[in-house]
């Protein structure tokens, strides 16, 4: 099994989790319920990315993603963690 990703699909992840941190701020000039639904859709990106991880190279990879995402932005990183949560065996 795979334990690693390609740059291309990391940029892909930190990117959409800046997004999702985002839709969350309180000074973001979009109202508040196109934030929200941003922010489902994009939860949902991720959780479509833990599940092609989760195939490509199970949980193995999927902490070794969590952990270069937790290495980078811990904050960010809490977003993954809850978008992947059900996802294989990932819990939040």
């Amino acid at each position: 099994m795979n334990c690693s990703i390609d740059s291309e699909k990391m940029n892909e992840i930190m990117e959409l989790l800046s997004a999702y941190r985002n839709c969350l701020d309180s000074n973001n000039t979009k109202d508040y319920q196109t934030r929200m639904k941003e922010r489902e859709d994009i939860s949902e990106q991720l959780k479509e990315i833990g599940e092609e991880l989760n195939a490509k190279g199970g949980m193995s990879l999927m902490r070794n993603v969590g952990a270069q995402v937790m290495d980078k932005n811990p904050l960010l990183a809490s977003y993954l963690n809850n978008a992947w949560d059900g996802v294989g065996y990932w819990m939040s």
